[in-house]
């Protein structure tokens, strides 16, 4: 994904947060496509928490399997931000 350079660090900031939404749904299993392009097609993504809320909330399966899917996409989050160096997502409650 290229985004064009800018020197105004709000945008450099907002276009990190871009790549790294993009990054985290790319990487998503395939148990959460439906999310993954329902995201894609909203005309507004904010944030990697927003999206991450999303995706949780829009998996519907049975209360037993939720919980699983729940912990792979906590891992998921958490792998990205370690791998990206990007700490200050904070905690999403469930």
């Amino acid at each position: 994904m290229l985004l064009p350079f800018s020197t105004d660090i709000k945008v450099q900031q907002a276009q990190r947060e871009q790549i790294s939404i993009m990054s985290f749904l790319g990487g998503l299993p395939t148990e959460f496509e439906t999310a993954m392009s329902q995201i894609l097609a909203s005309s507004e993504i904010t944030s990697l928490n927003d999206v991450f809320s999303w995706v949780l909330r829009t998996e519907s399966t049975p209360s037993n399997q939720q919980t699983k899917l729940e912990e792979k996409l906590m891992l998921k989050l958490l792998q990205h931000q370690q791998l990206n160096g990007w700490n200050s997502i904070s905690p999403v409650s469930m």
